[in-house]
């Protein structure tokens, strides 16, 4: 018979609202982001209704070209609410 076995855990959350981020960093480096917003998106053929397992996490802003950018939220290595020197 599994016996139970209970734990405290300690859990921190950092919340940084979109509409303060300023740069992202991704496997090429920082990028400079306005108009920031969580969003999710589907890519496909579009079908009525969309099935949430097709469905993806993601930011969607303005890069520092000022073209609208979708980029998931698991290629995001990291946030910052200051713009970054792109190196």
């Amino acid at each position: 018979m599994p016996t139970m076995t209970k734990a405290n855990v300690k859990v921190i959350a950092d919340a940084v609202d979109t509409k303060d981020l300023r740069a992202i960093e991704l496997a090429d480096g920082w990028h400079e982001v306005t108009n920031c917003e969580f969003v999710h998106f589907a890519v496909g053929e579009a079908q009525s209704p969309i099935s949430p397992d097709k469905l993806y996490p993601a930011l969607r802003y303005q890069n520092e070209f000022g073209k609208l950018v979708r980029t998931p939220l698991n290629k995001i290595l990291s946030f910052s609410e200051e713009p970054q020197v792109r190196r």
